[in-house]
């Protein structure tokens, strides 16, 4: 209902106060009296508060903290760049002493901050929580030794800190088999299938557990005696463990052989033939 305003009012241009009010704020307006009655309310409809030099809630102040459009700024003594705690968003630059990136964990010392690299000293230097990780600067090559044998897994290695390192890594690899403790380098090989000394071989020359074997050009079955080599078993030069053949070009004269009336000593029994 449109209220009326007396003569009176109107002439002496009487206004009352108003508001206009929603989740955002209150406003306040007035509405004036004119003849043909009071005005609307010149209150402006509340809203939420930009970054625009205007009150827009009607609260008093204007752009303040968090208004739509602000900018976190965060407390930087050390000017490092990086800024610690939570920050304000602002609608402005606060100035000197304030960067725009947060993450500082240490606002004193300016080497200290998300854009440092991490260094073997004990201080969380980047701001990650953690304190001299893998790779930090400083770091050592050390090897996983899980059966305890003091060597450890070539293709397993990590960069520690001293501090950072255990027992379960070591400084010397070349394990070829970080599962069995009795295979590492520096071991006796033995006749057994494996590389005990992890030097690349399997059951080669002179292992413990070897027997000799022979040459056998001829394909008698023996061997010059001289010609024998310690082999875990036959191979295809040394394919005999029988020597005693005097002659290896020749199938008819070894050890086995009967003698014959033929001026050859067919059974190699002669001692300066035996060779």
């Amino acid at each position: 209902m449109q209220c009326t305003c007396s003569k009176a009012a109107v002439g002496n241009a009487l206004s009352t106060s108003c508001k206009r009010e929603n989740e955002f704020g209150v406003c306040t307006g007035i509405r004036q009296c004119t003849v043909d009655g009071l005005t609307l309310c010149n209150a402006a409809l509340p809203t939420v508060e930009v970054c625009d030099g205007v009150d827009n809630d009607c609260d008093g102040e204007t752009d303040e903290d968090g208004a739509l459009g602000c900018k976190v700024f965060y407390p930087d003594a050390d000017n490092d760049g990086s800024g610690i705690g939570e920050g304000q968003c602002l609608c402005s630059n606060p100035g000197p002493g304030y960067a725009t990136t947060g993450g500082d964990c240490n606002d004193v010392v300016g080497s200290i901050g998300p854009q440092a690299k991490e260094i073997c000293n004990d201080i969380d230097d980047n701001c990650n929580g953690a304190t001299d990780e893998p790779q930090s600067s400083g770091c050592s090559v050390y090897y996983l030794d899980k059966d305890t044998d003091g060597f450890g897994d070539p293709d397993d290695a990590a960069c520690l800190c001293a501090s950072k390192k255990t027992q379960e890594y070591v400084e010397i690899a070349g394990d070829c088999n970080d599962q069995d403790d009795k295979i590492k380098p520096g071991v006796p090989e033995l006749c057994n299938t494996k590389d005990d000394n992890c030097n690349g071989k399997t059951d080669e020359e002179n292992a413990d557990g070897c027997k000799l074997h022979y040459l056998d050009v001829d394909s008698d079955g023996f061997g010059p005696t001289d010609s024998g080599v310690c082999l875990c078993g036959p191979d295809a030069i040394y394919p005999v463990d029988k020597p005693g053949d005097c002659d290896d070009t020749n199938d008819k004269i070894k050890p086995s052989a009967a003698e014959t009336c033929n001026n050859v000593d067919d059974d190699c029994n002669r001692p300066d033939r035996r060779r």
